[in-house]
């Protein structure tokens, strides 16, 4: 209260659930106030608005490192961690040092914040806020000495801070990477989307004051400064750690001396360019966000969808890039070389050469492949899973190989071919190698070799359709470039106005057939209908139909 005036502040609690949730505060101070103001009996009503102060959503983290680990740049763990405690308490009894103590927090929880497209400004308020929440303005992290019963020191870092997240509305559903980046981090909720947040900016504070405390800041922000030049200078990404000890060797740090660097190394757009061609990252980026849509699959136990999600997401991508390609080079150079890699994968012994001008793009797509398989080998325990992986992998290069021969004539397609031809065109999506990695977010140890197979056949059912409602929904629309499966059916059934919905829809009629014969097929061959049935393939492919939001259905 003042001399001349007595206020009521109002504090309403809301549980928002997994929104930021300022728009929903807001119209509930608004909606209530004049309810609050009856109650009141006099007075007027003043500000109705939501803080960002969120202290009912608190996010904590700690970690706890045996000193015998803390070594560093020559400098034992003790004496790490007494610069870093030294460190902390500076900021602790100095407000000038905590601003910048609290800043670099910030810097790591600001760009996660970004990437999954949070409000960062609200998130920095908040913090600042709660950091001087006593009336002082002190560090966010604390660090100390404890000791183990058994006499062994840690030091003991944590940090508590009120941080609102959110994983639904607001700016997320504006921009198509925000999906993608929640993908990576695992799709958490809001609740453990703040606690990664937390950790970020726990680390970011323990790597800052271990350099500033043993080797001083200056050289770290130097190397920092030169990254900034090479992107500034065009530098691509992967390429950023070679131009900035160029820079160091020479002695300058500016865009002159980055752009130097790139003149001394070869450029690989020509490259870049022949594989994508028509397409950007925005292609290759849908086709990770649909094949993300997919739930591992039913009958799966003790699944994780956090675990070997970056191995898992690193599979998808060199899996959907294998297939293209294979496509890349058929397309412009013929298919020149397939039919060996092919062989030399199934374990053939051949010699061979390629022209001049398919050599690059040949070595890419074998190095590629040899990631592939270097990468299961290192990761995936489950012997025949990796089998089938690299089966697929084979399979996938063989059956886009086979259907470009029948496009292109060097095998005669007929109706009595086309089944053959669409068990070899269905691999232009990999749904079953998809669901084979995703397989690797349950325990390996108890998946078996039926479901395994289950899991293959499952995936092909699921090809077959999805790639009949990809072809007829791309035919005819600006980005239908190269191999189509409906156009090849209307070839071969003489229909020449092709783009009725009339034909489009005799067709997925047709693709139904196959469809029920592989499905009967299969429940034999596995001796039951758990996995292989109707109502699974369709959860999947309505994911498909809404990707492909304009394609029709077959009656």
């Amino acid at each position: 209260d003042s001399e001349d005036k007595d206020v009521i502040a109002v504090e309403l609690l809301i549980d928002v659930q997994e929104s930021m949730g300022m728009n929903v505060c807001n119209t509930v101070a608004e909606n209530t106030s004049v309810y609050i103001s009856e109650i009141i009996g006099s007075g007027k009503i003043g500000l109705r608005i939501a803080s960002n102060l969120c202290t009912e959503r608190m996010a904590s983290a700690f970690f706890k490192i045996p000193l015998s680990n803390l070594s560093w740049k020559e400098t034992s763990g003790k004496e790490v961690a007494q610069g870093i405690i030294n460190a902390y308490e500076f900021a602790f009894h100095d407000k000038y040092r905590a601003s910048t103590h609290n800043k670099g927090i910030m810097n790591g929880i600001d760009a996660v914040a970004l990437a999954l497209g949070q409000d960062w400004r609200a998130i920095e308020s908040s913090a600042h806020t709660y950091a001087a929440i006593n009336g002082d303005y002190k560090p966010l992290t604390h660090y100390k000495i404890v000791k183990s019963k058994n006499g062994e020191e840690f030091l003991l870092g944590k940090i508590e801070l009120p941080i609102a997240c959110a994983t639904k509305g607001g700016a997320l559903n504006s921009n198509s990477s925000y999906g993608v980046a929640h993908m990576i981090a695992g799709n958490p909720n809001g609740r453990k989307l703040a606690g990664m947040l937390a950790c970020v900016g726990l680390a970011q504070n323990f790597a800052a004051i271990r350099a500033l405390s043993i080797e001083g800041i200056q050289k770290g922000h130097m190397n920092l400064h030169a990254k900034n030049i090479a992107i500034s200078a065009g530098v691509p990404t992967d390429l950023i750690s070679e131009a900035v000890e160029y820079m160091k060797e020479k002695g300058n740090y500016d865009v002159i001396t980055a752009q130097e660097f790139l003149t001394t190394i070869q450029d690989i757009s020509p490259l870049q360019n022949e594989i994508f061609m028509h397409h950007s990252y925005n292609w290759m980026l849908s086709h990770v966000i649909l094949l993300n849509k997919f739930e591992p699959i039913p009958g799966l136990i003790n699944v994780n969808r956090s675990k070997h999600i970056s191995l898992r997401y690193k599979l998808r991508l060199i899996t959907i890039l294998i297939g293209h390609i294979v496509s890349t080079i058929h397309s412009k150079h013929e298919g020149e070389g397939i039919d060996q890699i092919i062989a030399t994968c199934r374990g053939e012994a051949i010699v061979y050469e390629v022209s001049k001008n398919t050599v690059e793009i040949h070595n890419f797509l074998i190095e590629i492949i040899a990631t592939f398989n270097q990468t299961i080998n290192s990761y995936v325990k489950n012997r025949y899973l990796k089998e089938m992986m690299i089966k697929e992998i084979i399979d996938t290069m063989e059956g886009l190989n086979e259907a470009e021969k029948f496009k292109k004539g060097h095998r005669q397609l007929t109706q009595a071919d086309f089944p053959v031809y669409m068990e070899f065109r269905r691999k232009r999506l990999s749904v079953s190698q998809v669901l084979l990695i995703d397989l690797l977010c349950a325990n390996e140890d108890f998946i078996s070799k039926e479901f395994i197979d289950k899991t293959r056949y499952l995936g092909a059912l699921i090809e077959l359709k999805t790639v009949a409602v990809r072809d007829t929904h791309k035919y005819g629309l600006q980005e239908n470039f190269g191999h189509n499966c409906y156009e090849e059916w209307c070839r071969i059934e003489n229909i020449k106005d092709i783009n009725k919905n009339e034909h489009k829809l005799d067709f997925l009629n047709y693709v139904e057939g196959l469809f029920e014969e592989k499905l009967i097929s299969y429940q034999k061959i596995v001796g039951s209908n758990d996995i292989i049935n109707k109502q699974n393939v369709e959860m999947y492919l309505k994911i498909v139909h809404e990707y492909y939001a304009d394609s029709v259905k077959p009656n």
